[in-house]
């Protein structure tokens, strides 16, 4: 799976995780305005343009955005 992921300013994507542990999600950064992050588990990653990072989707992961623009990355599974 590959596509674009958009978070909206403000936004609050609640605690989840993925159903499956065959999935290594990746996270590119493409327009991280700062003040956007994700928590795995306890780790908290801010996103910055053109950083990538790989992380188990099966780990509770929760995503926020506290800057006045919207995030956005691209995700490969």
């Amino acid at each position: 799976m590959a596509g674009w992921s958009v978070l909206k300013s403000g936004a609050h994507l609640t605690p989840h995780h993925g159903w499956t542990n065959e999935v290594l999600r990746v996270h590119i950064g493409l327009e991280c305005p700062g003040k956007a992050y994700l928590k795995v588990e306890d780790e908290v990653i801010e996103w910055e343009d053109g950083k990538l990072f790989v992380f188990d989707d099966t780990k509770l992961h929760e995503a926020h955005n506290s800057a006045n623009k919207e995030r956005v990355v691209f995700l490969l599974d």
